[in-house]
Formats: C-alpha cells, sequence, structure tokens
C-alpha cells in the first residue's frame, strides 16, 4: 500500500545562470515549453499524483514568478534570501504541512521535464526517501545503486559499498516525514541532506525510469524539450504570430510574434518575439537571439 503523500512541491527559486542572458528577460520557470510555461509542465506532472496541496518557491525575478504559480493554483513559498534546494524544501513544507510534519513531500525541479509518472515515487515505506533515476552501467551517472536498489554513491563520492549500477537523477524525488528533521535551513538536497544522511545509514531508494526526460537549463536542451514537445507536428503557432513567407521545421513560435520571411529550423521564438534574421539553432526573444 502507498504511504500517503499530501503535498507536494516544485522548486522555482533558481538564477538560471546556464540561460543567461535570456533569463534575464525572462524567470527559467516561466519559460514557455511549446503552449505553456515550463513550471506549467512540472506542475501538471505533479498534480497527476493526486495530492492534496503544492507549493512553488520563488527568489529570482519572484513576482512573475509567483503570479504564474498563483495562477496555477499552488501555494508560494517565498525566500528573500535564496534557500538552496535542501533549505527551500524545509521552508516550503513548513508551508504546507506546518511546524513538525508527519506527512511525506514530493519534490521536483522546473530544470527536468519528462513524460515519467512521479506516482511510483510515491511509496516510500521502508525508506527514508525515493529518487527517480534514468539508469545507467556501473560507476556511470551521478548516482550508484547498490543490489537492493538503494544509493550508494552520489557524484564521485562513494557513501557505502555494494554499488552495482550507476544512474541519472532526474532531480524528482519523494522524502519521508522522518528525513524532516534533517533538512538544514539553508544548503543543498544532495551534499547536506541525502549524503550525510545516507553515511548515517539512510535509506534512499533509486526509482528506475525509462521515459525521455531533458533537463531544459541549458540553450541546447531548451531547444531540444520544446522539439521534443513537438513530436511529429514540427511546428506549432501561437496566437496573432505572423510567420507569412516561412519556411519552419522543428520551431515553435510563441503568441504575438512576428517573423522575417526566410527559413528557421530548430528554433523557439518567445512571444512577442521581432525576428529580422531567419536561421537555425537559435532561441528568439524580444529583438534578439542565441545561436546554440
Amino acid at each position: 500500500m502507498l504511504c500517503i503523500v499530501t503535498a507536494g512541491f516544485i522548486l522555482a527559486a533558481g538564477f538560471g545562470t546556464r540561460l543567461r542572458p535570456l533569463t534575464e528577460y525572462l524567470a527559467k520557470p516561466l519559460l514557455p515549453i511549446g503552449d505553456r510555461s515550463a513550471i506549467s509542465h512540472v506542475a501538471s506532472s505533479v498534480r497527476a499524483c493526486s495530492l492534496t496541496s503544492i507549493a512553488a518557491n520563488a527568489h529570482f525575478r519572484s513576482t512573475e514568478v509567483a503570479h504564474e504559480a498563483e495562477a496555477l493554483g499552488l501555494m508560494v513559498s517565498h525566500e528573500d534570501e535564496l534557500l538552496g534546494t535542501a533549505g527551500g524544501v524545509r521552508k516550503a513544507w513548513t508551508l504546507l504541512a506546518g511546524e513538525s510534519p508527519n506527512s511525506n513531500l514530493l519534490v521536483a525541479t522546473c530544470d527536468v521535464l519528462t513524460r515519467a509518472s512521479f506516482a511510483s515515487l510515491l511509496d516510500v515505506a521502508g525508506v527514508d526517501a525515493a529518487l527517480m533515476i534514468e539508469p545507467r552501467p556501473y560507476g556511470e551517472g551521478n548516482v550508484g545503486v547498490d543490489r537492493e536498489g538503494l544509493i550508494v554513491r552520489f557524484r564521485s563520492e562513494v557513501l557505502r559499498s555494494g554499488e552495482v549500477s550507476g544512474g541519472l537523477s532526474l532531480g524528482v524525488q519523494c522524502l519521508s516525514a522522518r528525513m524532516w528533521e534533517h533538512l538544514p535551513t539553508k544548503g543543498c538536497l544532495v551534499t547536506d541532506l541525502y549524503m550525510p544522511q545516507i553515511r548515517a545509514g539512510s535509506r534512499v531508494r533509486a526509482q528506475e525510469t525509462h521515459e525521455t526526460w531533458t533537463d531544459v537549463g541549458t540553450f541546447t536542451h531548451y531547444i531540444a524539450a520544446n522539439i521534443e514537445w513537438l513530436g511529429p507536428r514540427a511546428l506549432w503557432v501561437g496566437a496573432n504570430a505572423h510567420v507569412e513567407g516561412s519556411t519552419l521545421h522543428n520551431v515553435v513560435v510563441g503568441e504575438g510574434a512576428t517573423l522575417f520571411p526566410g527559413a528557421y529550423r530548430n528554433c523557439v521564438v518567445l512571444p512577442g518575439a521581432r525576428v529580422a534574421q531567419p536561421g537555425k539553432n537559435r532561441v528568439y526573444w524580444g529583438d534578439t537571439f542565441v545561436d546554440v
């Protein structure tokens, strides 16, 4: 039987430094993947688990992120000071469940989009947390897994012996209420929670998925996420966009954008952009673009 998980949390407070200067224009959680924002896609995946309440945190461009989160029906955990992933989880968990939570918490990040169901993470009976991974051969990836399916390595640091396979973390996890007391008020989930707790004997299950996933934290992966969303359509054009005279393949054109006639391939055009130079492997916003 699944343990009852009553809350969900979406990490959305970061600066998006790998996507600058785009994130100086629009915060990463608000960047469109196809017809809606990254945070909207992640919220749909979290909401599919039928949780009673969901929150997102906000720090960088917090007013904009909070507005979008509230429009999606999420509570907002405001961080005047960036608390890191672990500190952000602790603050949001308190917001959702009180000063001493006795429910589990599903945590996802706006960096990663996947079609994988998060429901498989919800059963944390017998473990302290469950972390979704893409399986890899022994020694590869940023986690190592033993024969019981428990994580014994993070990055290059072996926490316990017995690794038989590797994996890549998707940044989606479920924390049991037992982990609450070990969360720092500021810090990182990996280095300040999982690593010391696994050394101390905590059991963190690796939940494998074979579904595709994309880290949207770089320009290359941001374009890839949009192309993945397109699928066989190879083109999506938002309302009131002007694309006459253009040849478009694997292109997402946001609402109200205007394209100069020409050939475009593997491009993302943000809403309202004014595009004067056709090209390929580009992200366009405002009146500028980045080549990828």
